[in-house]
């Protein structure tokens, strides 16, 4: 209901409408829709143009999904000589292979095997034969059989990236409600993403992953009206990541800050949803890595991968060597194909550099309008704490003053020592004139008190 003020109208505050974030009629919510469509035919192109297994470790993510759609179990990983369930991705956790299994479960027997021969002209770098396995007539339009089956596993890793491009709109949206721009421009650098759009079109758990965090990321930049339904959200999204990728560890502290924010630097309350979050984590995910440690003695299951797949061991105190890993990190996250193997025109890649300067010093340049303004706030903010602090005290004075002023003329008038006064509303009072004077100089004098304080001010 609307509060009233010395006979002013306030209307009660409300809270805004969904449309207001999200207005399901709007321009930017039809930008979502149209980039989506874009996303999704370049997600077609990509899967119809990169031959089957030409991926990193593509075949081995398709053999899990297939392990798990026939043997109906998880595969156990064993060390040398003998050969693991899985070998190279045995280790991983399950969710996009259990999600994928179904849709390979109508496999006759006969195409259950990944026909896949090695090119034996092919070479890591520098090599003329860009293809690591030799291609076979059976991968020709129209698909049947394993190939059908290959391509219709990759539209599930592209239905994961569409989710990742709809969910950073979103995230967008809540970071900068009134400026729709923004959310188009960040779901439009994730459609268009050359990497992001290969790695969407092939067999593996990555295009999951950066759906799930994607999800996490919006989520913790809600402002929820209930913590603790927020916190359980929050550790079933974390708790499904944990169980398609074990890098999502690293989204953890994100979790962390985002609950510092929600309770408001309450440390009390922060631990309490910190805790809620876990245990559910816990009881999503938890479950796996206990079965590493009870078969491997390690929860992440990565000795036995280490035992037959070593790497060669990092140089910390070479330049060189941060040099080309650093140049290696630029290029496969913007754009390295096949099993990074095959690399984009130059300049490119000089152009992606030139994109990523220009957003820096973006940044940089609101951050430093930013600060003039932060602390225009900081002082406006103490001004207005003091002209709050002001006003009461000059209330405090005002009433005090207009008291002292009541309290002089009475005595000047000789009436602080009357009698208790009785009812006037007689005509024939038999009072004295002087203390019916007296009366009506203290209900005259109240009424003057009250507005010399002025507490409407």
């Amino acid at each position: 209901m609307p509060l009233s003020v010395r006979g002013n109208l306030v209307p009660a505050r409300t809270l805004p409408p969904i449309e207001e974030y999200w207005p399901m009629n709007s321009k930017p919510s039809l930008a979502l829709i149209l980039i989506l469509m874009l996303f999704l035919a370049l997600h077609a192109l990509y899967n119809w143009a990169t031959p089957l297994g030409e991926g990193p470790d593509e075949p081995g993510h398709l053999a899990y999904v297939l392990f798990v759609a026939f043997e109906q179990r998880l595969p156990l990983q064993r060390p040398p000589p003998a050969t693991s369930d899985v070998p190279g991705e045995g280790h991983q956790p399950p969710l996009a292979y259990l999600l994928a299994a179904p849709l390979v479960a109508w496999l006759p027997p006969d195409e259950r095997d990944i026909y896949l021969h090695p090119n034996p002209d092919f070479v890591w770098a520098g090599g003329a034969e860009p293809g690591a396995f030799v291609r076979a007539s059976r991968e020709l339009w129209p698909w049947h059989g394993l190939p059908l089956a290959w391509h219709v596993v990759r539209a599930v890793s592209g239905l994961a990236g569409a989710a990742t491009v709809a969910l950073t709109f979103l995230a967008a949206r809540r970071l900068a409600p009134h400026d729709p721009r923004l959310a188009t421009l960040a779901a439009l650098l994730v459609a268009l993403h050359p990497q992001f759009l290969f790695t969407s079109a092939l067999v593996s758990n990555d295009a999951l992953l950066a759906a799930l965090g994607a999800a996490l990321l919006w989520h913790s930049l809600a402002q929820p009206q209930a913590p603790e339904r927020w916190a359980l959200l929050a550790g079933m999204l974390f708790g499904l990541a944990l169980l398609t990728k074990q890098s999502a560890l690293l989204l953890g502290p994100l979790l962390l800050v985002a609950t510092w924010r929600i309770s408001g630097g309450a440390w009390r309350q922060a631990l309490r949803l910190s805790l809620r979050w876990m245990v559910v984590t816990l009881l999503v995910a938890g479950w796996w890595y206990a079965r590493n440690l009870w078969l491997y003695g390690d929860p992440f299951g990565l000795n036995l991968f280490q035992q037959k797949f070593t790497t060669q061991a990092f140089a910390w105190g070479d330049a060189a060597a941060w040099q080309s890993a650093l140049r290696q990190l630029f290029g496969s996250y913007w754009a390295r194909f096949g099993w990074m193997n095959i690399h984009p025109p130059a300049w490119m890649l000089w152009g992606y550099a030139l994109l990523c300067g220009v957003a820096f010093a973006g940044w940089l340049r609101r951050d430093a309008q930013d600060a003039p303004a932060r602390g225009n706030t900081d002082a406006k903010a103490q001004r207005r704490e003091g002209a709050k602090q002001g006003k009461v005290n000059t209330k405090a004075l005002r009433v005090g003053a207009a008291t002292l002023k009541t309290s002089l003329a009475q005595k000047s008038l000789g009436l602080t020592k009357g009698r208790p006064v009785a009812s006037t509303s007689s005509a024939n009072d038999p009072r004295p004139e002087l203390f019916r004077a007296k009366t009506r100089f203290q209900k005259g004098a109240f009424r003057f008190t009250i507005c010399s304080a002025d507490f409407s001010r």
